[in-house]
């Protein structure tokens, strides 16, 4: 134990040193710093793990899509190109086009599925959200590729709380018109007479207020005007009874 003495020396420092400390503002700085505790290396890549999750969409094309693919940056579904509640036309314009081959596909969606298809044809299906308006689409959208990886068809069914945005777009892009029919709208592009495109909205079964995104059921599919290939099998099918039932 220290003697008297010392236990004075000790009682001198303290009451001199501490509020130097204390009211030394580059000293206490320092000491104020250095008591922080440090960033380990888990916690600086939970930042990094946070800020790239943030920052992915998963319907934003890559910036590299491989050998053979051509991938522009759009905008992101229900981004700054689309006004509240309306459809996402822009992002629309992007997917509904017929000079992709499917590493573009591949590319731009992390999920595919090969789904079987008629007349000599592959179908890639995709899952599809244009964004988050009411007007914008939620639903699946599939690619039809021929033999040299060429759309000859694309097929969009979704719901939908105002389909305006797509009918614009069908309309003025793909040359199909209004044709009388019940429910919500039928559009119908020909060849010959025949019908080569077809835009059919009904109404859901049930139309609930606090639901107003899924006010209307789409099925689209267009098909190359160029080409020998027809509606599907399941479209006609549906035209057919639409006639059948007077609604067309």
């Amino acid at each position: 134990m220290p003697g008297k003495p010392t236990r004075v020396v000790l009682t001198l420092l303290a009451s001199v040193g501490i509020p130097y400390l204390w009211f030394n503002e580059d000293l206490s700085k320092w000491l104020k710093t250095e008591s922080k505790p440090q960033p380990t290396a888990n916690s600086a890549f939970s930042s990094h793990f946070s800020a790239m999750t943030s920052a992915s969409n998963p319907g934003e094309a890559p910036a590299s899509a491989g050998a053979g693919s051509s991938v522009a940056t759009t905008p992101e579904p229900g981004g700054a190109a689309a006004k509240p509640g309306a459809c996402n036309s822009t992002y629309l314009a992007e997917v509904l086009r017929f000079d992709i081959n499917p590493d573009w596909v591949v590319a731009r969606w992390p999920r595919v599925s090969i789904v079987r298809a008629e007349h000599d044809m592959q179908a890639l299906r995709v899952p599809f959200v244009s964004g988050t308006g009411t007007g914008d689409i939620a639903g699946s959208l599939t690619y039809y590729f021929d033999k040299v990886n060429q759309v000859q068809r694309i097929s969009l069914q979704g719901r939908t709380g105002d389909e305006q945005g797509l009918v614009d777009l069908v309309t003025k892009t793909f040359g199909l018109n209004p044709e009388p029919a019940l429910g919500a709208g039928m559009y119908v592009a020909r060849w010959n007479a025949i019908p080569s495109s077809v835009l059919r909205v009904s109404y859901a079964p049930v139309i609930r207020n606090d639901r107003p995104h899924d006010r209307l059921q789409i099925l689209l599919e267009i098909n190359r005007p160029d080409a020998a290939f027809s509606l599907s099998n399941e479209v006609q099918a549906m035209l057919l009874e639409d006639r059948g039932t007077n609604r067309w």
